[in-house]
């Protein structure tokens, strides 16, 4: 049974897959016009446009937004993007009519001599196309010879042949300078004046080829090399080889172009996307059975791939790739040479090797297989109790095969340099070198992991962290409060232990001292599941949200995390292991690698953030306009725009308007809604951000000021008090230095009277009785001994009280002048006036002689 296990691990593959990106599909479900896409754009706002059948889209990361003809597109059916170096972007259509547009305004010009182009165009559809900066029109044409050329104002400079002869050999011509190419075919190179399409030191490169009747022709250029595709043929000349390679496929050639510097991608129909190195060795195969018409890689890191039935299809990270096996696995470990081992939880295992990945054994149970290669020995481990299920093959022995334990492991010691170190659920089994057999011992507590350190063995239980002298034979917990949490990994490195743990994420013990990385440091949780370190600064840690690597030096902690978002299968991460410049990552939904990222200390993310639009009610107002608004335009809605493609919950805002919020908002919303604002300055600041920070990274500000109702200005205040002061003066003129000398009595009096105009009262006691009286309504006072008689417009009363008294009852004395000893009357009152005498209504009243000054300087 041992030999039948071993030759099982080492030759058995039943089946081999190949690597692959982790994908998001984009269809008509999603907001796309149409599943037929030939074409893809990146704009300088950050914007992906999508060339379709049912004309185009633009994509910010968040939302399609459609444009057809009804928008000004002259043609459904879109098949190419040309941008130029005006800010323009041309694009050709299935009935040979070009039209154009800006991205920053989205406007759809149809070009205005359409009519020439379909009449020249001989049927064929436009290939590359050219703007010269003299107005110029260029285009050439898939399957037909020549270029058609129309100047500025309409005239056609040049025409294509008047047919498409079926000649032995054809050219296939790249004409390029530092920045441009431009593509075209010709019968013969006898004479390239017509054809100078392109300004500044113009060079071609010729492909020449047999035409054996109408085939479909592609071209590219990268660097110093040259690549040309005739149906299923392609051909890669580089000047710096001897000889031009040649490469065959399966299937027919949709599309070549860049994937990086030193690679192209090559689309096939129904064959996926191939990635090709310069020298004709493939590296990746993407998107397999799939019609990829175009590939393109967005600044932000990730790669699109358009296709003829399926939409698009979008890799948020071309760095990660993804192994399509949906399931979970539990495990990834070291294999014999460059390959690696990993296994899922239902019990299949895997050796991977370059990009493909191979079965090893499929033996379905409740719990995995292990199988892991150390120090020239491949070891596999059966989730079962019968010691024939589990075996070493070695090609140096040094063990003891008759002493070798039979138990069911849980996990084992990664150290691949130190002696054999395994648990069972309650029970560790290790290679004694002392007495050379293997040593066990039993614990109270459910084993989770386990490793060597120098003064023994550290055991991460249920329970926290234990410590197991193999002297003497002691096992105790580790005196740490931060060491009682649930331990699912312990590793030693360099005398440093690393411990993950399910609440405190990682701790370093390194002698008598502790370090804690938690969620406050920037790990993606603290619940962690595995812990691989790579060197003595450098570990990787596997959480539950994602995987983790941390930084520790002298001067910081820092800690990038790989989820979803960047390309992740899933974000649940099981285990991960390190070897070579590869990263391997077991996760809930299937198994990932990537190449070892260069470490960032502070990463940024460049999400062309801008302001949209202002508006107020429907209209939109620009910077300048938006400076100075009225207290009426004080309900105001801010828009703006974003766009970043490898996020899957999508970029997070945050605003604060200076003036109003003292604390920031959060939001997902693109719009930002104030209504009732009070008149005053202000200043708006919104941030946006894709992992919750370096918020300042990407920020926009605008500042306003809504000026206040004309009557709460101070110039009108200055103006009511430049106007009462003018009143003044003029009265002062007209009246009081007229007809009386007593300026400040009848200036207050006057006063007064405008500024309180409503009716004033005072209570008296009248016959035991509180009576109200109106002052405005009283003609004069009278005294009688102890009492006084006051008379009114309407009656007279009778109270108890002296004359000296009388004005202290009423609100506005100052309407009051006393003519005699006995007699005060109210001045707005008197009717008529003389020198010994003044007359209210009927009643004439006497005049004192200490008085009569006064009456004669009373206003009349």
């Amino acid at each position: 049974m041992i030999r039948f296990i071993v030759f099982l691990f080492l030759l058995f593959e039943l089946t081999a897959f190949s690597q692959d990106l982790s994908y998001v599909q984009y269809s008509t479900h999603s907001g796309l016009p149409s599943n037929q896409v030939y074409n893809i754009f990146q704009d300088n706002n950050g914007f992906i446009w999508f060339a379709t059948d049912r004309g185009i889209a633009k994509y910010d990361g968040n939302k399609f937004t459609q444009y057809d003809q009804s928008d000004g597109l002259p043609s459904s059916t879109i098949f190419r993007f040309f941008p130029q170096k005006n800010g323009e972007v041309w694009c050709s259509t299935f009935q040979n009519r070009l039209f154009y547009f800006n991205p920053d305004h989205d406007k759809f010009y149809s070009y205005k001599y359409n009519d020439s182009v379909v009449k020249y165009s001989k049927g064929s559809l436009n290939e590359n196309f050219y703007l010269a900066e003299n107005g110029t029109v260029n285009i050439s044409y898939q399957n037909y010879p020549g270029v058609l050329v129309i100047s500025k104002d309409g005239q056609l400079l040049n025409s294509l042949p008047a047919s498409n002869h079926e000649v032995s050999d054809l050219f296939s011509v790249i004409e390029h300078n530092d920045s441009s190419f431009f593509n075209f075919f010709l019968y013969d190179t006898t004479d390239f004046s017509k054809y100078n399409v392109l300004e500044d030191n113009n060079k071609y490169e010729f492909f020449k080829f047999k035409h054996l009747g109408i085939e479909y022709h592609k071209e590219f250029k990268l660097g110093n090399v040259f690549m040309f595709s005739l149906d299923n043929h392609l051909v890669i000349n580089n000047k710096a080889k001897e000889r031009a390679i040649s490469k065959n496929f399966d299937n027919k050639i949709l599309g070549i172009g860049k994937y990086d510097d030193n690679h192209i991608w090559v689309g096939f129909f129904k064959g996926g996307v191939k990635v090709i190195s310069l020298d004709g060795k493939e590296k990746h195969h993407f998107v397999k059975n799939k019609s990829v018409t175009y590939c393109k890689e967005d600044t932000h890191g990730g790669v699109w791939f358009s296709t003829l039935s399926k939409g698009v299809y979008h890799s948020r990270n071309n760095n990660i790739q993804k192994y399509p096996i949906d399931n979970d696995f539990s495990y990834v470990t070291n294999g014999k040479d460059d390959k690696v081992i990993a296994g899922t939880i239902a019990g299949d295992n895997y050796e991977i090797y370059n990009n493909d990945i191979s079965l090893l054994s499929s033996l379905k149970k409740k719990r995995p297989d292990f199988i892991f290669y150390s120090n020239n020995r491949s070891f596999y481990f059966s989730s079962t109790s019968d010691a024939s299920n589990y075996s070493f093959q070695s090609e140096n022995l040094t063990d003891n095969l008759n002493s070798f334990p039979s138990t069911f492991y849980v996990t084992f010691c990664e150290d691949f340099q130190k002696p054999f170190l395994a648990a069972g659920t309650v029970k560790i089994e290790y290679f004694n070198k002392v007495n050379n057999s293997f040593s066990n011992v039993c614990l109270n507590n459910r084993i989770r992991s386990v490793c060597w350190h120098e003064n023994g063995i550290y055991i991460g239980t249920l329970n926290g962290l234990l410590n197991y002298d193999t002297i003497t034979g002691d096992i105790l917990p580790f005196p740490n409060t931060l060491l009682e949490a649930r331990v699912e990994k312990v590793m030693t490195y360099n005398a440093v232990t690393y411990v993950g743990t399910m609440g405190e994420g990682l701790l370093l013990i390194a002698g008598d001292s502790i370090v804690q990385v938690g969620k406050v440091d920037g790990l993606s949780s603290n619940l962690v599941n595995d812990v691989y370190v790579q060197n003595d600064s450098v570990s990787w840690v596997a959480t539950n949200n994602g995987l983790n690597r941390v930084l520790i030096t002298q001067d910081c902690t820092l800690v990038n995390v790989y989820n979803e978002d960047d390309g992740l299968i899933d974000s649940y991460i099981n285990d991960v292991f390190v070897k070579g410049n590869k990263v391997w990552i077991a996760t809930r939904s299937g198994l990932c690698s990537m190449d070892i990222p260069e470490i960032v200390t502070a990463p940024t993310y460049d999400l062309y953030f801008s302001w949209n639009a202002v508006k107020i009610g429907e209209l939109s107002y620009s910077d300048s306009s938006l400076s100075f608004l009225s207290y009426n335009e004080n309900n105001l809605i801010f828009s703006y725009n974003a766009a970043y493609f490898s996020a899957k919950k999508g970029i997070n805002f945050r605003y604060k308007l200076a003036g109003k919020d003292n604390a920031w908002n959060y939001t997902s919303s693109r719009e930002i809604k104030y209504f009732l604002l009070s008149p005053g300055s202000y200043s708006i600041k919104v941030q946006a951000s894709v992992n919750g920070k370096n918020w300042e990274d990407n920020e926009l500000t605008k500042t306003f000021i809504i000026y206040p109702p004309f009557y709460q200005t101070w110039w009108f205040y200055l103006l009511v008090c430049l106007a009462v002061g003018a009143l003044i003066y003029f009265f002062f003129r007209i009246r009081v230095l007229s007809y009386n000398k007593d300026i400040l009595r009848e200036l207050l009096r006057l006063l007064l009277k405008r500024l309180t105009p409503n009716a004033r009262f005072f209570t008296v006691k009248e016959q035991g009785l509180d009576v109200k009286i109106s002052s405005d309504n009283v003609l004069f006072v009278k005294s009688d001994g102890n009492y006084l008689e006051i008379y009114t417009t309407t009656k007279r009363h009778v109270i108890r009280c002296k004359i000296g008294d009388f004005l202290s009852l009423v609100p506005d004395k100052i309407e009051y002048l006393r003519v005699s000893r006995s007699c005060i009357v109210r001045i707005d009152k008197i009717t008529a006036k003389g020198q010994k005498s003044i007359q209210i209504n009927e009643h004439e009243i006497a005049v004192g002689r200490t008085y009569q000054k006064l009456i004669n300087e009373l206003p009349f």
